[in-house]
């Protein structure tokens, strides 16, 4: 398709706060919530303080805020660290849907500490990055529909298809006119990666490309904006990332009503593990509201049934094989159901030092079949089935998982919950939440993206 890039970039110059529908920015702002709270928790992850010391050891024109009083760093490591913890406990908002359908994506994990960095580096108004952010929210959106991204070619797609949202929005927030766009898109492209290789192994790298896509499209932008020239069909050239990238993609949907609906994420994720791990959590939890609390020496086995799709990925792997405990836990079916059986519940602190050592967890994992289900069409739908020793059996099945905006929403007050639960695990014991929910909730009461970044720095010291 001629031209793709020259019309995204002309969408992304024209369009401006008042084009936005008011619920797109409403759902952004939901969505910048969560994040934030999944940035607060990740910092204590695996890796994190690596990072965050390199960062600081690297110095640089201080731009941007590292939420939790971490000072100020070039705009470009904001948004990595920013990024690399919000994917910490695989928790941040995932999904869009496109014209109804879904698509495996974590887009706000990148976009959004993109747009908090940039937004404060260029001194903008919060509506002005509330725009940018929806706008990259849906090019990025837009092109994993059109990649027809499938977990089984090997990418992982927050460390390609995320790296356009990125310089999307930092661009937008620089002011870029429509060439400078190209070309900022022409250089992003070379900067494009990620391998599943890392969830399989259960490393940390695992959350790095979503890391690097955010600081790749910063750069990008401000290359482009000094007069670094870059390819000009980045995305349908004949060597562009359509054809390098993907299996079968279909580039009209991205121009499909561009600049009229505006896709992003839709999922807010009510468990701290893969979404495909999710509905079999649903049905352990709703077992055990059921039938009660549930004991290991009563249970004779458990049967998960599954699409095929998710028992040919890594969360059929045994539990223990990963290299890093907690992501092995967080990518692990037989794990989080095992957790939710015995406990009732899965919450983010059961991904972390002893429990992840349980010894009736780790023998439960053993009594769990997963098996493909030919007859389930929902990509990430479940069937439970324990078996226990008195012959009684218990069944639950979901179709989707909550979480769903548009089919199984999390009510406020559960996104609410998740946010302090989240901040109350990062280390802030925030006795002034209700301000600080209001202060992220209501940002465009700000005059600048700054003192809306100072204002919440400020009530998360003042809530230790």
């Amino acid at each position: 398709m001629k031209d793709l890039t020259t019309q995204i970039a002309k969408n992304i110059v024209e369009l401006e706060f008042h084009d936005i529908p008011k619920d797109a920015i409403e759902w952004a702002k939901i969505r910048i919530l969560d994040v934030i709270g999944c940035i607060i928790a990740g910092r204590r992850a695996s890796g994190s303080l690596s990072v965050k010391r390199f960062v600081e050891e690297m110095g640089g024109t201080k731009e941007s805020t590292i939420l939790g009083n971490f000072g100020k760093v070039p705009s470009h490591y904001a948004a990595l660290v920013h990024a690399i913890w919000a994917r910490s406990f695989d928790f941040e908002p995932i999904h869009p849907y496109v014209d109804g359908e879904s698509f495996p994506a974590h887009i706000s994990g990148t976009t959004i500490p993109v747009a908090l960095a940039m937004g404060e580096a260029a001194n903008v108004t919060p509506k002005e990055m509330l725009c940018a952010l929806v706008i990259g929210d849906d090019i990025t959106s837009r092109l994993v529909a059109a990649s027809r991204f499938n977990l089984e070619l090997g990418w992982d797609n927050t460390g390609t298809i995320n790296a356009f949202g990125a310089c999307a929005i930092a661009g937008k927030l620089l002011g870029l006119n429509e060439t400078e766009l190209k070309n900022a898109f022409g250089l992003v492209v070379n900067q494009l990666g990620g391998i599943l290789q890392n969830v399989y192994e259960a490393v940390d790298s695992f959350k790095l490309p979503q890391g690097l896509a955010a600081q790749a499209g910063i750069i990008s932008a401000k290359l482009a904006q000094k007069g670094f020239k870059g390819a000009k069909e980045p995305l349908e050239g004949a060597w562009g990332f359509f054809k390098l990238y993907c299996r079968d993609p279909n580039p009209s949907i991205v121009l499909r009503h561009l600049g009229k609906r505006f896709y992003s994420d839709s999922v807010i994720k009510p468990y701290p593990c893969c979404r495909a791990n999710h509905a079999a959590v649903d049905c352990a939890i709703e077992i055990v509201k059921k039938a009660g609390p549930l004991q290991l020496d009563e249970i004779e086995y458990v049967n998960v049934y599954v699409p095929p799709s998710v028992a040919r990925i890594f969360v059929n792997r045994p539990y223990g094989s990963g290299e890093v405990k907690q992501i092995d836990a967080a990518f692990n079916l037989r794990y989080c159901v095992a957790k939710s059986l015995l406990k009732g519940e899965l919450k983010i602190y059961h991904f972390w030092d002893n429990e992840l050592e349980d010894e009736e967890v780790l023998k439960l994992c053993k009594l769990i079949n997963i098996i493909p289900n030919e007859i389930q069409n929902e990509a990430i739908s479940c069937k439970l089935e324990v078996i226990l020793k008195s012959g009684y059996n218990l069944y639950a099945q979901i179709t989707v998982p909550k979480g769903d905006r548009w089919h199984n929403p999390l009510s406020n007050e559960e996104i609410i919950a998740k946010f302090l639960e989240n901040l109350e695990f990062g280390g802030i014991g925030v006795k002034r939440s209700e301000k600080l929910i209001e202060v992220v909730s209501h940002v465009e009461d700000f005059s600048t993206v700054s003192l809306w970044m100072d204002e919440i720095n400020l009530l998360m010291k003042n809530g230790r």
